[in-house]
């Protein structure tokens, strides 16, 4: 069962980074797409370097998707942190995968740790608390922390975010650090379901619909009903913007801190949501 679950979490460490796919599009984007974008990059690149942090990050993403401009990491990383140090969450984010996956920048886990923990703290960011809970877990960055990669975890699972959901059912179906919860294992499963295709896309090969049936073969019907009822009311408060206790009473904390470089507040953009490279995971 152990080693069981230490290839769950070696996959989400490699899943999450190689589920990232460097350059933007499959197919070359239009000659009237690259056109708009060139116009574009062009409006945007004078208020960059006016010290708009919306903008900067703006033409980071035209450097980093090759839109409008050639393609150029480097550049990007440049125009990431320019955004960063005013205390934007996404370009934070997005400086922080940079130093992970060292494209555009020489790899640096301690940089990289530094950047997610900006973008969690100022964003509330559940893929940069994803991503450091990984970071914790696999000692990249700073020693192995295994309660702080709960926290963390269980932080970005409370947003909804369908990848750290089926890690908590991991870790307490297999009882990782704390003791073995299969109510809150499976409360956790149903909650993943809903996005399983993201789950699929992070850690492929492990889907929560199939853990969550392994998982009930073993439970006695009471405790399946006991674990929908917590996912219902979980769900109930979420669409009513309550956010809920943790799904079981969570395990004593090991000591951990998240460093970060500034507090404050900002706005995402769209341009985010679109695949990002992790390229070349270490192993653990």
């Amino acid at each position: 069962m152990a080693s069981r679950l230490f290839l769950v979490l070696v996959f989400a460490g490699l899943g999450f980074g190689l589920g990232w796919i460097w350059g933007g599009y499959d197919d070359p984007a239009s000659a009237d797409a690259q056109e708009k974008a060139r116009a574009r990059f062009t409006e945007l690149r004078p208020k960059a370097q006016a010290g708009d942090a919306e903008a900067q990050f703006a033409v980071a993403e035209h450097y980093r998707l090759g839109l409008g401009v050639e393609a150029n990491p480097a550049a990007s990383s440049v125009w990431y942190r320019k955004a960063a140090e005013q205390v934007h969450a996404e370009a934070a984010f997005a400086l922080a995968r940079l130093y992970e996956a060292g494209r555009g920048v020489s790899r640096d886990y301690g940089e990289a740790a530094l950047w997610y923990g900006v973008a969690a703290d100022l964003g509330n960011h559940a893929q940069a608390q994803y991503a450091l809970a990984m970071m914790h877990y696999h000692g990249r960055g700073f020693p192995p922390d295994p309660g702080r990669a709960f926290e963390l975890y269980e932080a970005s699972a409370e947003q909804g975010y369908a990848p750290a959901q089926y890690m908590l059912g991991a870790i307490y179906e297999h009882g990782w650090g704390i003791e073995p919860d299969p109510v809150a294992a499976y409360t956790w499963y149903s909650l993943a379901i809903p996005g399983r295709d993201e789950v699929l896309r992070v850690l492929p090969d492990h889907d929560p619909l199939v853990a969550r049936r392994e998982l009930a073969e073993r439970m006695s019907k009471f405790r399946v009903r006991q674990a929908e009822r917590k996912a219902a009311l979980w769900r109930r408060n979420m669409a009513t913007d309550i956010v809920p206790a943790a799904a079981a009473a969570p395990p004593p904390r090991a000591a951990g801190s998240v460093q970060s470089a500034a507090r404050g507040s900002s706005s995402a953009d769209t341009a985010a949501s679109r695949p990002w490279p992790f390229l070349d995971a270490p192993a653990p």
